[in-house]
């Protein structure tokens, strides 16, 4: 796309980049373990990768709890009780993305972080239980393998056994942290990343390719229901 400026919007328009894409893809969703039932897309960045990582949460969630789509119906009533936890040094696309869903940057709560900087298993059980308290819903919760400001990785087995416990989604945030992939050396850092729901990694980072360059995982392909449109 950098040397040809050629449109990816169908497949008409690109059948051989599609299909190249495609196959980097399903080659991704096999090295980061993910089932032969997913999928994914490239994007323009990590911000829409975890958007989209997100826009899925909301609508699977709201699919799964009242049988509602937000495609068709927009939020459901209730939704001002749906929150997204994450450490309190995830990236700001967080809250971002939280308002631009029309849940409101409130909706997100930060857990609290050791001292290396990684999201605490303890305090996210702890948030969970209080806001089960307060009769709100954790919808998803967002790990982070490689935060910004200091390159913290989430424990994300942990986080994945009680997103799993809790039924919220799990995404994982790995634009920075997701190029250890292919260090023999680190790749088990990236440890539990496989139970993610969705992930993000922005080869902008560590893959050194230009700025808008993502790519967003989904562990299943038929959640993009929710966003197909004819």
């Amino acid at each position: 796309i950098s040397a040809l400026n050629q449109s990816m919007d169908s497949f008409d328009q690109a059948p051989v980049a599609s299909i190249i894409e495609q196959k980097l893809l399903r080659w991704f969703c096999q090295e980061f373990g993910l089932p032969s039932v997913a999928d994914g897309t490239f994007t323009t960045g990590g911000s829409q990768s975890n958007y989209m990582g997100l826009l899925l949460a909301r609508d699977t969630y709201l699919q799964k709890t009242w049988g509602w789509s937000a495609q068709k119906q927009g939020l459901h009533p209730d939704s001002r009780r749906l929150r997204i936890l994450c450490s309190e040094v995830a990236h700001f696309t967080v809250e971002k993305s939280a308002s631009q869903l029309g849940l409101g940057s409130d909706a997100v709560v930060r857990v609290g972080v050791d001292n290396c900087f990684r999201m605490s298993p303890a305090d996210l059980r702890t948030t969970l239980e209080a806001l089960r308290a307060q009769n709100l819903l954790p919808m998803a919760i967002v790990a982070t393998a490689g935060t910004t400001d200091f390159g913290s990785i989430d424990p994300l087995p942990e986080i994945a056994a009680t997103a799993h416990e809790t039924g919220a989604w799990l995404h994982v945030d790995a634009a920075y942290g997701g190029a250890l992939l292919f260090s023999p050396r680190h790749r088990s850092k990236l440890a539990g990343i496989e139970a993610a729901d969705s992930l993000c990694i922005d080869f902008h980072k560590l893959f050194w390719q230009p700025i808008p360059c993502s790519v967003f995982l989904l562990r299943g392909a038929r959640h993009f229901e929710h966003i197909k449109m004819h």
